[in-house]
């Protein structure tokens, strides 16, 4: 059984990490498809209208420009980004070893 969780809207900025390998998420069959989704993002990242035609607020301008260098963006794991109440309440950090390694192989967090 999957354990399905939303991304949190707050999230810590990854300073280091390797950077995305969409092959190595889960699901890796998904690589492609997600290497076109990822094209298509950082083109319309890149335009002057990126946040009207993305629906995200004028504010977010300089999130959405970051999306241009995804591919060589630091990437981190779910539990190390994500600062939510869900993630908070979760406490991924206080499980021993072996719930741990369960949560890694069970927990998913869908996220766009």
């Amino acid at each position: 059984m999957l354990i399905l969780l939303p991304p949190s809207e707050t999230k810590a900025l990854v300073r280091r990490g390797k950077p995305l390998d969409p092959a190595g998420l889960s699901f890796p069959a998904l690589a492609a498809t997600r290497a076109k989704v990822l094209d298509a993002l950082e083109a319309v990242s890149d335009e002057p209208d990126a946040p009207q035609r993305l629906g995200v607020p004028e504010s977010l301008r300089d999130v959405v420009h970051r999306n241009v260098a995804l591919r060589e963006a630091p990437t981190g794991m779910a539990e190390d980004v994500y600062a939510g109440v869900l993630y908070h309440a979760l406490g991924l950090a206080t499980l021993d070893p072996a719930a741990r390694r369960r949560a890694r192989a069970w927990v998913v967090v869908i996220s766009a």
